[in-house]
């Protein structure tokens, strides 16, 4: 066997291989956020659970991806596991407090 040959059955076999992705992920994850590889695999776990913030739960018929790691972008630290809806949501808000509380105000009002 030629060593393309063999690098290509090495790439199909880890392409359909649940656990090399998993580690893939829990890897990205522990780089990523700069956290050690048991909070990474915490983290993972936790991205097919639940949004800490709205409370709805992962469920793979209707989530194409896992939830989100949310993080400061100032400081780099990691807040918690979000949906993507509410991660974008909170990513509008996160950098003008001022809008936030316009629209609860807003909203208090009708």
């Amino acid at each position: 066997m030629s060593n393309k040959e063999y690098e290509k059955k090495r790439r199909e076999k880890r392409r359909n291989n649940i656990e090399y992705k998993e580690q893939l992920a829990i890897s990205f994850i522990a780089r990523t956020y700069n956290i050690d590889k048991i909070v990474a695999k915490e983290l993972y776990i936790k991205s097919m659970q639940i949004c800490e913030l709205c409370g709805i739960e992962w469920n793979p018929d209707i989530h194409t991806k896992r939830f989100c790691v949310d993080h400061c972008h100032t400081t780099g630290k990691v807040r918690g596991i979000l949906c993507a809806r509410c991660n974008i949501e909170l990513g509008f808000y996160e950098n003008s407090n001022h809008k936030f509380d316009l629209f609860s105000k807003y909203l208090d009002t009708k």
